[in-house]
């Protein structure tokens, strides 16, 4: 797949693994939002009163990598043991300093699953959240599992310029319907990040370490000030996408707003989105597009097998033509389907895919 022109990649070479403690060094690089065309000075990233779907498509540097270690007894419930003795200080990667820490599983049954992190002692990490409340006893023995910070709202935006003013919605992903309004509108101020409108915290609250994750999407609202910079930094993903997504009810047709975690395209037939026949696939117009609450420039559909577009109307395959793009949001429409969790996982194509 011929890479796009607004991602750049810094490989470094591995180094093989000594003991049980992984050691290599992360391929890296950035990939703009926005306009791609955008030159920070007469062209903007986005333009002003417009609204942009973004997701992460990048991970945040490594800050340490292992092996599950034998005692499958302590790889349940909330703990996962290292192989070896990384001799870490006790609670070194709890939350603190501006920074919260997850645990990453890199391989096996659950690779692509993240825990946050909220203690530990000199071999082993205790998880307090686990993503979708999955079983943590499912992850094997000699699975990898990576330590990096989370992304937050103050990371992720780190090397973007954003005037002040500028708007973000949230959506947690809690409400049941179609057209779901966010649940969380934060502004930026002078120099960070600030509540708006929150049911449970007050106005002009400082969120910078609002923890972000994969596979969700948020919206960026400009308003008469453009951002003339949008760009992410970080490491290539060396997990799986894996990203839940949660219809609420069985009677009622449900909206939720995703992402892809790859820095570079993938496609939708590759991407492993799909549950029942009937999911739709909401696709807003480019984010160089100006423009307020922006309409689908196209809905595609699934039929229990295949993607073809609804919108505008063209039954033909389109598994293997139609792009996920990275750093791009969408929203996932299911009108049919029992309430429950629904497991979007799927190897990126740019990982080799592991031997059976």
């Amino acid at each position: 797949m011929k890479f796009p022109p607004y991602l750049y990649l810094f490989v470094s070479l591995p180094v093989l693994p000594v003991g049980a403690e992984i050691v290599y060094s992360e391929p890296a690089g950035f990939v703009k939002m926005g306009n791609t065309a955008a030159d920070g000075e007469t062209i903007p990233a986005v333009p002003s009163n417009t609204d942009v779907r973004l997701t992460i498509p990048l991970d945040r540097e490594l800050a340490h990598a292992g092996l599950i270690d034998d005692d499958l007894d302590e790889t349940s419930g909330t703990t996962i043991t290292f192989q070896g003795t990384p001799g870490w200080t006790v609670d070194q990667w709890a939350p603190g300093s501006g920074e919260t820490y997850c645990a990453i599983i890199g391989s096996g049954a659950q690779d692509g699953l993240r825990g946050l992190i909220s203690g530990n002692d000199a071999n082993s990490l205790t998880i307090s959240s686990i993503q979708n409340n999955a079983d943590l006893s499912l992850v094997a023995h000699g699975d990898t599992v990576e330590i990096r910070p989370c992304w937050t709202l103050g990371s992720f935006f780190a090397d973007s310029v954003i005037p002040p003013g500028t708007q973000l919605f949230l959506f947690s992903g809690e409400t049941a319907g179609q057209n779901i309004s966010p649940d969380t509108t934060i502004f930026r101020s002078a120099s960070d990040w600030r509540i708006l409108s929150d049911a449970t915290l007050p106005v002009n609250t400082l969120v910078d370490d609002w923890i972000l994750h994969p596979g969700e999407s948020l919206m960026l609202r400009t308003l008469s000030t453009p951002v003339d910079t949008l760009v992410v930094f970080g490491d290539v993903p060396t997990s799986a996408h894996k990203a839940p997504i949660e219809k609420l009810e069985t009677a009622t047709e449900q909206d939720t707003t995703i992402g892809y975690f790859s820095p570079v395209p993938e496609t939708i037939g590759a991407s492993g989105l799909g549950f029942t026949p009937g999911d739709q696939l909401l696709v807003f117009p480019p984010n160089d597009t100006p423009g307020l609450n922006k309409s689908a420039l196209q809905i595609l559909f699934y039929n229990g097998t295949n993607w073809a577009s609804l919108l505008p109307f063209d039954n033909t395959n389109i598994n293997e033509t139609f792009l996920l793009q990275p750093g791009v949001g969408y929203v996932y429409r299911q009108l049919n389907g029992d309430a429950g969790t629904y497991d979007w996982s799927s190897i990126q194509s740019f990982q080799p895919v592991p031997e059976p």
